[in-house]
């Protein structure tokens, strides 16, 4: 390959990664947060002394906290138990 071919490939590989990125930001530029917007509800926990301690906080306000997987951590609780008493007592 010469030198010509590879300045063509990747002045069209910038184009294309160009034109990519910003289909992808401009489609998805709500789901995506600036660092200084993704700061904000940390610093407005840690400089409103108003706030009470211990509650969970999103998109600057007070949000419940959302607990996925609970049934399955317990069957998975309750196996390893089981399995535990099992090998103590000497059963495979």
């Amino acid at each position: 390959m010469t030198s010509g071919e590879d300045s063509l490939i990747l002045r069209c590989s910038r184009s294309f990664l160009k034109g990519s990125n910003y289909c992808i930001f401009k489609c998805c530029g709500a789901c995506f947060r600036t660092p200084e917007q993704g700061a904000q509800t940390s610093l407005k926990c840690i400089c409103d002394s108003a706030l009470t301690t211990g509650k969970y906080f999103s998109n600057l306000q007070e949000a419940p906290v959302q607990i996925r997987g609970v049934r399955k951590l317990e069957k998975i609780q309750a196996d390893l138990w089981n399995i535990t008493e099992d090998f103590l007592k000497g059963k495979d």
